[in-house]
C-alpha cells in the first residue's frame, strides 16, 4: 500500500479518534461548589411541616448535538427524619416541567444530615437528548411530612451554562401541579457527554413476531435502521425493555421474559415452563427500580390478571392484581404522577395507578378506544394509545385522558412518538410512520409489528470505521482524492 493512500485512512482514523474523545463527562450546567445559604432561605423538598408539597425544576436547552445525559448533584441537608431525594427528567411543556421521561435512582438521605452534595443518575443507566430541545430536571422529596432542604447559595449565584443554555428555575407548590419561575438558585452540577458517532446511539427497537427477529427503528424519522439485529424464539415476541446492559423480550406464549446483552447474545430467562409463574405476559416498563410486566393468564403459577414486579437482577418480586381495575393488561405507560395500564378488555381502556400499585381510577374508556395496546408520551405531553379492535390510534389529553383526535391504524398495535413530530406504529402487516402534515401513513417495514422499546447502544471506533468509512476511504485514496 502506497503512503499516498494510507494518508486518507490515517487522517479518518484521527478524527474518529478525536470524535470519541468528545465524548469525555461535560459539566452542563454548574454552580457547586458554593457555599450553603441558610435553610430558610433555601427550598423544601417533598411534604413539609406547613403541609405543602414542593417540588423544584432546572432547565435548559440543548445545542447542536445530542447529548447523553449522566447525572445530576444537588446541595441538600435534612434534620429529622430520614427522607429520599427523587428526580425525573421531563419535556418542556409552554416553559415549565411537562411530562416525565425518565426517572432517575432515588437517594436515600439520612437524617441529621449537613450539606451535602448528592449525586443522583437516571435508572436506564445515561438517557439521549434531542439537539435544540428545552428539558427540565425536577427534584422532589416523599409525600410524608419530613424536611429536606435543597440548599441555596451564598450569594445567589445562577449555574454557569456550557454547551447548553440555561433556562432558569421553576417551583411548584402543589405536587407539580402548577409551576412558578424562581430566582432562588439551589446549588446544582448536571453532567452529560455527546452522544452519537462513537459514544452511544438511540434507537427504537421492535420484536418482529412473525419472523422472530429484533428489528431497529431511526428515532428521528422512523427510517428502518436494521431488518434483523438478532433471532428471537418462536414465542410471539412483544415488547422489548433495556434493562441496564441488558435486553428484555417478553415472550406471550413463551410465558418468559428472554434476556440479551447488547450485542443480542442469549444471557438467559425470567419465568418459562410450567413452574415459571407467567402465562400471558404483554407489555413491560421500568417504574422506579423495578420492572413491572403485564399479565394476564392463570397457568404455570402465574397470578392472573396482574402486574408483575422484578427486581433489575431479575428476581420476581411479587405481583399486584389487577382483576378490578384492568382485567387483561397489556401495556404500561410510566407518567411523572402516575403509571397508565391498556387493558385488552373493554370494561377499563386505560387506568391509573400509583407507583406502589394501587388505583387512581380510570383514565380513559369509551367506544373509540377498543383493545388498547401500547401507549406513548405525545411530544406535548398528551398521551397515544393503539387500539386494536378500534383500527386507531387515539390521542388523549394528558390531565383529563378526553378523546382530542385519532387517525386510522387498522389492528394498532405499537405506537412511538418520533422526534420529527410524525407518529411509529406497528400492526399485524408491519411499521408504519403516520405523518402528521398529510395524515396519511406510510409502511416502513414488512413483518409482524409489536410493542417499540427505546435502546441506547453503544457504538465503538472500529464499528465506525468498518461500518462507515474504510472502505470510503480506500476508495477514495485509490481514485487520488
Amino acid at each position: 500500500m502506497s503512503i499516498r493512500r494510507l494518508v486518507p485512512i490515517v487522517a479518518l482514523v484521527l478524527a474518529l479518534l478525536a470524535t470519541a474523545a468528545r465524548a469525555q463527562t461535560l459539566i452542563i450546567l454548574n454552580n457547586l461548589p458554593g457555599t450553603p445559604a441558610d435553610p430558610v432561605s433555601s427550598t423544601n423538598l417533598g411534604l413539609g411541616i406547613d403541609a405543602v408539597n414542593r417540588q423544584k425544576g432546572l432547565g435548559f436547552t440543548t445545542g447542536a448535538e445530542p447529548l447523553r445525559l449522566l447525572s445530576a448533584t444537588v446541595l441538600l441537608s435534612n434534620t429529622t427524619p430520614a427522607s429520599v431525594l427523587s428526580a425525573s427528567l421531563h419535556v418542556d411543556a409552554a416553559g415549565n416541567p411537562g411530562a416525565v421521561l425518565y426517572d432517575f435512582e432515588d437517594a436515600p438521605i439520612a437524617d441529621n444530615l449537613g450539606p451535602t452534595e448528592v449525586t443522583v443518575a437516571p435508572v436506564s443507566g445515561g438517557v439521549v437528548l434531542d439537539p435544540g430541545t428545552r428539558y427540565w430536571v425536577v427534584f422532589k422529596g416523599p409525600s410524608t411530612t419530613q424536611s429536606l432542604v435543597w440548599r441555596a447559595l451564598i450569594p445567589n449565584t445562577p449555574p454557569t451554562a456550557d454547551g447548553v443554555s440555561f433556562e432558569g428555575y421553576r417551583f411548584s407548590a402543589d405536587g407539580g401541579g402548577s409551576w412558578n419561575n424562581s430566582t432562588v438558585f439551589n446549588g446544582v452540577t448536571v453532567r452529560a457527554e455527546v452522544a452519537g458517532g462513537p459514544g452511544d446511539v438511540l434507537r427504537v427497537a421492535m420484536p418482529d413476531s412473525v419472523n422472530n427477529r429484533m428489528v431497529l427503528f431511526d428515532p428521528e424519522s422512523g427510517a428502518l435502521v436494521d431488518d434483523d439485529w438478532f433471532p428471537l424464539q418462536a414465542g410471539t415476541p412483544i415488547h422489548v425493555v433495556q434493562v441496564g446492559g441488558e435486553l428484555w423480550v417478553s415472550e406471550q406464549i413463551g410465558d418468559r421474559v428472554a434476556r440479551f446483552d447488547l450485542d443480542g447474545a442469549f444471557l438467559g430467562q425470567i419465568g418459562g415452563g410450567p413452574t415459571g409463574g407467567l402465562d400471558n405476559i404483554r407489555g413491560m416498563a421500568i417504574v422506579g427500580d423495578e420492572v413491572w410486566l403485564t399479565n394476564a393468564g392463570t397457568a404455570n403459577g402465574a397470578p392472573g390478571a396482574a402486574l408483575v414486579r422484578i427486581s433489575p437482577t431479575g428476581t420476581v418480586l411479587g405481583s399486584i392484581g389487577t382483576a378490578a381495575t384492568s382485567s387483561s393488561p397489556f401495556a404500561i405507560l410510566v407518567r411523572e404522577d402516575d403509571v397508565l395500564v391498556a387493558n385488552s378488555n373493554a370494561n377499563d381502556d386505560i387506568h391509573r395507578y400509583d407507583d406502589a400499585g394501587a388505583s387512581l381510577g380510570t383514565f380513559h374508556n369509551t367506544t373509540a378506544l377498543n383493545f388498547a395496546q401500547q401507549m406513548a408520551i405525545a411530544g406535548n405531553g398528551d398521551v397515544l394509545a393503539a387500539g386494536f379492535s378500534s383500527n386507531t390510534v387515539v390521542r388523549l389529553d394528558a390531565a383529563t385522558g378526553a378523546l382530542l383526535s385519532s387517525f386510522p391504524a387498522s389492528g394498532g398495535r405499537g405506537v412511538y412518538q418520533l422526534a420529527n413530530g410524525n407518529i411509529l406504529w406497528s400492526n399485524a402487516s408491519g411499521v408504519h410512520v403516520y405523518d402528521v402534515a398529510s395524515q396519511t401513513s406510510t409502511q416502513v417495514y414488512t413483518g409482524g409489528g409489536r410493542h417499540f422499546g427505546e435502546v441506547l447502544l453503544p457504538v465503538t471506533v472500529d464499528d465506525t470505521i468498518f461500518a462507515d468509512g474504510f472502505e470510503g476511504a480506500l476508495q477514495a485514496a485509490d481514485a487520488g482524492q
